[in-house]
This record gives structure tokens, C-alpha cells and sequence, in this order.
């Protein structure tokens, strides 16, 4: 009988710790969930983009497309992702659940022959600072190909 009185004390406690173990069960599966985004980005007239880069802002999260167009990435479902390629206009969308995304870049309206392209980044011709070079095919045709090099440095070395 006084085993019985025992058990019938620790109850009480059995079901609290139950209660308090499915409540955080519950919200750690609430907590920053992560969607799996698959998609494909396209110009404007409808042909894939490749090498296009996708960032997750705020995060060191990214990809970029494959030679189709498609990509593929985790992030947390409300985070934006930063869309970007040379020669189209940059742009952000918000994830949701939605899957497959269909992504369609515009193409920028500055020529590509103001745009100079340098280390990380783009820069108009007008803004740009530094030493440039141009090396015409006219130049390189007669030449070995490894001696490009010299061209742009203006060595010229016996062939």
C-alpha cells in the first residue's frame, strides 16, 4: 500500500515534465525553418541566364545558375534573396513556400561599352580610375597564343 501512495505523489510530476517536453519539442520545430528554393532565371526573351549570382541578404548563404538557368538554395522562409547579373538590373524577391521560381531579369538599359567590369564589381568608363588597356584581334592574329600578355604590356618579343 505504501508503494501505491508513492507512485500516486510522483503523477502530478510525470504528466508536468510531459507537458513541458512537448511544448518545447513544439518550438523548436517553429524556429527558423529553412525552405528548399529551386528555380530558373531567364532574360527577357526567354533564354536562360547563366552564371547568374543569388544571394540570401543579411547572409554569407548563395549560389549561382547552372549553363540552364536553374539554381537551387536553403533559406529561411520571410528572407530576401538578391538577384544579380552583368548587363541586366539587379533584383530582390521574398521568400515564401512557393516552389518552382520563375525569375525574369531586364536587361539594363546603360550599353555594356560604358561598363567596365573590375575586380568585384561594375563601373561606368567615366568614373573609372586607373590604367586600362584594349588588345584588338587584329593585333593577336599571326601571334602565338601565350604571348597575349606582352601585347597588353607593350613587349614585343622576337617570334
Amino acid at each position: 500500500m505504501k508503494l501505491r501512495t508513492r507512485f500516486r505523489a510522483l503523477r502530478p510530476a510525470g504528466m508536468l515534465l510531459l507537458c513541458l517536453g512537448i511544448i518545447l519539442i513544439s518550438v523548436t520545430s517553429l524556429y527558423a525553418q529553412d525552405v528548399n528554393i529551386t528555380g530558373k532565371i531567364t532574360g527577357t526573351g526567354g533564354t536562360p541566364l547563366p552564371g547568374v549570382s543569388i544571394q540570401v541578404a543579411g547572409t554569407t548563404k548563395g549560389a549561382s545558375t547552372g549553363a540552364d538557368g536553374q539554381f537551387k538554395l536553403s533559406a529561411p522562409t520571410g528572407s530576401t534573396l538578391k538577384i544579380s547579373f552583368i548587363g541586366y538590373l539587379s533584383k530582390e524577391i521574398k521568400v515564401t513556400n512557393a516552389n518552382p521560381l520563375h525569375i525574369t531579369l531586364e536587361e539594363d538599359v546603360q550599353k555594356l561599352n560604358d561598363v567596365v567590369v573590375v575586380g568585384y564589381g561594375t563601373q561606368k568608363k567615366a568614373t573609372l580610375t586607373g590604367a586600362i588597356t584594349t588588345v584588338s584581334m587584329a593585333e593577336q592574329e599571326g601571334r602565338p597564343i601565350t604571348a597575349t600578355h606582352c601585347r597588353v604590356f607593350r613587349v614585343y618579343l622576337p617570334t
